[in-house]
């Protein structure tokens, strides 16, 4: 493809760049005459230079009367310093958002202070772009790549988010039939369980994050406890406080699922894995929390160098996804 690209006069500074930039693309006279000449021969990079620089434009839009239109509409009822009620208007800033002023502290703020776009210096739009390629599992590469943005600003948008969906499972309360199964994360190579000899541990074992999921058809938990086979203990501590409102349960007839008998009395129906093993999604009465699981591992496989220690923040993203599927489809 580059040397492709090459043929037709695409510049070749353009052709390096394996990761976005950090800052806007801009043609100056020593790229220009990169394009413009090579070997002492007159080239033509007009087409290009436009398609670039609209490119750029589309990507970084200047803020809408929309954004600015939407930032005032929304109610401030306090100051976001020390919670006072005592406010009042304090003019407008220089893009048209409305400022105020606290009588109490003196803070001056904005609508969007204390929100996730406070101090924000990108156009609300591109929030939104970000979040559609979130939601549609595409990695933070091909985001930043897509958005024209530093890939450490894909993975600061992303730890917000995780901020605004924690505690988001927490009033999650499953109904009707529910699906329960647990699914498994690899650990990172470094701190895999190695034996002697250099055998790694096989099957379910330590080497494992246990994700506990449980789905009704229209709301889905998964929660992370512990390491390796799933455990009554750690069904107490997972899905079990979600499903008190269910009416019954079905499972591919894991031990550990007894707790759920025992501790809510729910009427459960075993698929055992050899008979739904080869069966087609549509046929799979295993197929709902199966569903979870997949998609699940698209997220995570997306993210392939994700911290484990943030395991928690992409279940809440994705239990969010999946409340949201007529959404994001």
């Amino acid at each position: 493809m580059s040397e492709a690209l090459k043929l037709v006069g695409f510049p070749s500074f353009i052709l390096r760049h394996r990761k976005p930039p950090n800052e806007q693309i801009q043609w100056n006279a020593e790229d220009a005459a990169l394009v413009l000449f090579e070997n002492g021969r007159l080239r033509s990079p007009l087409l290009i230079m436009s398609t670039v620089n609209e490119w750029h434009i589309a990507k970084h839009p200047a803020f809408s009367l929309d954004e600015i239109r939407l930032a005032n509409s929304l109610a401030v009822a306090a100051c976001p310093e020390c919670g006072s009620r005592c406010i009042v208007r304090n003019g407008k800033r220089p893009d048209g958002i409305q400022a105020y002023l606290c009588l109490d502290c003196g803070r001056k703020f904005n609508p969007l202070s204390g929100t996730i776009f406070d101090g924000h210096k990108m156009p609300v739009s591109e929030w939104i772009e970000f979040l559609i390629h979130l939601f549609q599992y595409e990695s933070l590469l091909c985001s930043s790549l897509d958005n024209q943005n530093a890939y450490n600003t894909g993975r600061y948008w992303l730890k917000k988010v995780f901020l605004i969906l924690d505690g988001y499972q927490d009033g999650i309360l499953l109904s009707g039939d529910v699906g329960v199964d647990e699914c498994f994360l690899v650990m990172k190579p470094k701190d895999l369980i190695v034996l002697e000899g250099g055998k790694r541990l096989r099957g379910t074992s330590r080497n494992q994050h246990c994700v506990y999921c449980a789905a009704d058809g229209i709301g889905a938990v998964l929660l992370p406890y512990g390491k390796g086979s799933p455990s009554r203990t750690g069904e107490r501590n997972t899905v079990i406080p979600h499903m008190v409102a269910a009416s019954s349960f079905h499972d591919d007839g894991d031990s550990a699922h007894n707790a759920i008998v025992k501790d809510l009395g729910l009427p459960r129906t075993v698929y055992p894995t050899k008979y739904t093993k080869g069966l087609r999604d549509k046929d799979d009465p295993m197929d709902d929390i199966n569903s979870v699981h997949r998609e699940f591992k698209r997220l995570m496989t997306a993210h392939g160098a994700y911290g484990r220690r943030n395991i928690l923040g992409y279940c809440n993203l994705e239990s969010s996804i999946y409340a949201h599927q007529d959404l994001v489809a």
